[in-house]
């Protein structure tokens, strides 16, 4: 869990206008097993980021944000 954007994650619009991504693209080398967190029954992980590391939310209004669905590899 890297608690910061490497990538366009996030699909994030102001008053039904795209914000576009703005943060640090990363190009990774191939994920190896030890790149994986394994979860039991019942665990859980999170991390928190700045929304203002990637994003331009420099105005006042109505946003919505939604998670793309995808993160590098992972579904």
């Amino acid at each position: 869990m890297e608690g910061m954007f490497t990538s366009d994650c996030l699909s994030v619009t102001a008053d039904g206008r795209s914000i576009g991504y703005e943060g640090i693209m990363v190009n990774r080398m191939e994920i190896g097993a030890d790149d994986y967190i394994t979860l039991g029954p019942g665990e859980s992980v999170e991390t928190r980021v700045n929304l203002l590391d990637g994003y331009p939310l420099n105005s006042e209004g109505l946003y919505q944000i939604f998670f793309k669905g995808s993160y590098g590899n992972l579904p």
